[in-house]
């Protein structure tokens, strides 16, 4: 069983935060391969429920967020603190599959380390970056799909090479 400061290392496959309410889970993660997680939660036919992670390390792989249809209103929100670049990442966040709620993804902290992040927030879903410094070293581009949106509020750094609008329908807020 995942207690609430266990470390997480996702090579791949699925963690599903399996709750009948929110949790904060607060161990870090390690991405190293493409995986997914799915904000689940236990009683079907209820609001939403949050995961709240530590700190993010990614490398140049894939990280799926969604929801599972047990949540049938609201936010389901996953969210980690800073965030950590070992290669070029791409956040691919949905909704469930039968849109009953929004999927969000909120990163708190600061985003540091060598890479090119793509932010690709699909339907309703939709991706925050918060912290009060992102100094990552490269691009950030959003390529999300439908009505999906993107945020950034924070101190955009000198490293960040370029902020990217690549979608005709998912907007880009930079605040």
């Amino acid at each position: 069983a995942l207690t609430t400061s266990s470390s997480i290392i996702l090579a791949g496959g699925t963690l599903e935060g399996y709750s009948s309410s929110s949790t904060t889970f607060g161990g870090n993660m390690n991405v190293t391969a493409t995986s997914t997680v799915i904000n689940h939660r236990s009683v079907s036919g209820t609001a939403s429920v949050n995961n709240v992670f530590g700190n993010l390390s990614i490398g140049s792989c894939q990280l799926n967020i969604t929801s599972h249809n047990n949540q049938t209103s609201g936010t389901a929100t996953v969210t980690f603190g800073n965030l950590a670049l070992t290669g070029n990442p791409t956040f691919n966040v949905t909704s469930n599959p039968n849109g009953t709620d929004t999927t969000a993804l909120s990163i708190t902290g600061n985003v540091t380390g060598t890479g090119s992040i793509i932010l690709n927030a699909g339907n309703n879903a939709s991706i925050t970056l918060s912290g009060s410094s992102i100094n990552n070293t490269g691009t950030i581009t959003n390529s999300g799909t439908g009505s999906g949106t993107t945020t950034i509020s924070a101190i955009i750094g000198t490293n960040v090479t370029a902020i990217i609008e690549s979608s005709a329908s998912s907007s880009l807020t930079v605040s």
